[in-house]
């Protein structure tokens, strides 16, 4: 399908600058002038050319290996929908900063593939591919499947399903919550609703929730899909969606998303298309959608601070009036670098690789022609280059592994499980649960990698026919790597007879 390379990008290296509330993030704006001290970046490029036989590209996905390497996957053919559709996945391996050309990642024969989400698991190293395949007319009769990587995406497993009945479809990133547990948005095109996949074995087995008869997921007025979902706090999940209303609407979760609360319309515009949500290392939210009642365009990235409450910095990276930029996907790699990967015209698929202060810079990145071949913003000036000159990191930058140890007094033949969390942010390792004398385990953390500076926290859960407990600790790392504060809290809680 894809014969050749060439690179399409345009690096931005600008100023930053700080600015007041925006009414809404889908209000007319100003570009921000060049001229404030700070740094910014960003650098867009297509990942693979054009290819006339082949006019139907959609639905981009984004993980970082194991091993670094970042991979992305979408699917083509003819036309969305067409049984020549297949899933295809693109590697930017760790050091480099050359796309690979597309291959094949999964083709079901005779039936399309599509809505395709990559996710890496950090506690086992698997790479999964989540992915729909329609069997009848459209979306509303798709079924569910995985396929599984230990080899960093370079081999795949057979195909397992999911959910073999129609209906319900994935197409948003999955995420590990604090308590361990492994969150897959879903929905229903046949109800137009919002549900959710939760895990507690690594995706061996899949629980939906709020529960299994989708008629009682949460909807918007005229139908919400597609929700885009973040842990703010511990247990506490907010989700945007999708909607037929016009609108952005919000729902929330307190209980790991079990339930849900009943959706509100938040005052975020919405044009009924797929939108991202991504919580960074540092808590703040990225949004990125198109923030119109109708078109595809612009490709917007806003900035929030405050939970997801108000939105006071944003920047388009596609601007072009009557042009389709949609269906974005948003992740964070280990370098803290962001990545956005989104639909190109339905021609290519684009890739946008920027830092917080681009979006804190305000200077949008227009969809002129002239600007994308081969061009780099400088000091808000415009220059010709190769390639974007990103490469991603195999590992993070200034970690040092860091050995804790957790005591807690016990109840014996009790179950104990351990879960690490980076600055409220799903990061688990390998842990040992050492038991002595029935009263004391000990839980060996090691390695935790934690940057310069970043918390970690550390549960350790145990439960008993009688007592269920949780043990806390909070830890800092100094300049020297070392622990710098620890912080210990424990609850026990007797459960009913």
């Amino acid at each position: 399908m894809y014969r050749s390379v060439k690179a399409i990008a345009v690096n931005l290296i600008v100023p930053s600058m700080t600015f007041g509330l925006l009414p809404t993030i889908g209000a007319e704006r100003e570009s921000a002038p060049l001229n404030a001290s700070g740094s910014a970046y960003a650098c867009r490029q297509d990942i693979h050319p054009q290819d006339p036989n082949f006019p139907g590209v959609h639905v981009a996905s984004l993980a970082q290996a194991p091993n670094g390497d970042l991979l992305y996957s979408f699917y083509a053919g003819s036309q969305e929908g067409a049984d020549d559709v297949k899933t295809y996945m693109s590697r930017l391996a760790a050091g480099t900063n050359t796309w690979t050309l597309p291959e094949v990642v999964f083709d079901g024969p005779g039936f399309p593939d599509g809505n395709a989400v990559l996710w890496t698991d950090e506690r086992n190293g698997k790479v999964q591919l989540l992915f729909s395949t329609i069997r009848g007319s459209g979306w509303a009769t798709a079924d569910l499947r995985l396929i599984t990587s230990t080899d960093n995406g370079e081999t795949w497993s057979e195909p397992r399903y999911v959910r073999k009945e129609w209906g319900w479809l994935f197409g948003i990133r999955p995420f590990r919550m604090t308590n361990g547990d492994v969150i897959v948005p879903i929905y229903s095109e046949a109800r137009w609703a919002s549900g959710w996949y939760v895990s507690t074995d690594d995706l061996e087995t899949l629980t939906p929730y709020p529960s299994s008869d989708d008629t009682t997921w949460p909807r918007s007025l005229q139908g919400m899909i597609q929700p885009a979902t973040v842990e703010l706090d511990p247990g506490h999940l907010l989700a945007f969606n999708r909607t037929r209303d016009s609108f952005i609407w919000r729902t929330e979760s307190f209980d790991y998303g079990r339930t849900w609360t009943r959706a509100i319309p938040t005052t975020l515009p919405n044009n009924n298309s797929r939108l991202a949500l991504l919580k960074l290392d540092n808590g703040h939210l990225i949004l990125a959608d198109n923030p119109t009642f109708s078109d595809r365009t612009p490709l917007r990235l806003s900035l929030s601070t405050d939970g997801g409450i108000t939105w006071p910095y944003s920047v388009d990276v596609e601007t072009e009036p009557g042009a389709e930029f949609s269906y974005p996907y948003l992740l964070q790699t280990a370098d803290n670098m962001i990545h956005l990967g989104y639909t190109h015209r339905r021609q290519s698929m684009r890739h946008v690789v920027f830092n917080e202060e681009f979006i804190r810079s305000g200077a949008d990145i227009p969809s002129d022609p002239r600007f994308d071949v081969k061009d780099e913003y400088s000091n808000g000036q415009l220059h010709d280059v190769t390639t974007c000159q990103y490469a991603p990191r195999a590992t993070k930058p200034n970690l040092t592994p860091t050995g804790l140890t957790v005591t807690q007094r016990k109840p014996d033949q009790a179950t104990v499980t351990a879960v690490i969390t980076n600055n409220g942010a799903s990061d688990a390792r390998d842990v040992t649960v050492q038991f002595l004398d029935g009263e004391t385990v000990i839980g060996e953390i090691s390695p935790v990698d934690i940057a310069q500076g970043q918390s970690v926290q550390v549960f350790v859960i145990w439960d008993t026919d009688n007592i269920k407990g949780e043990h806390l600790i909070t830890a800092r790392v100094d300049p020297n790597h070392d622990i710098a504060e620890m912080n210990e809290t424990d609850n026990s809680i007797s459960k009913a007879a």
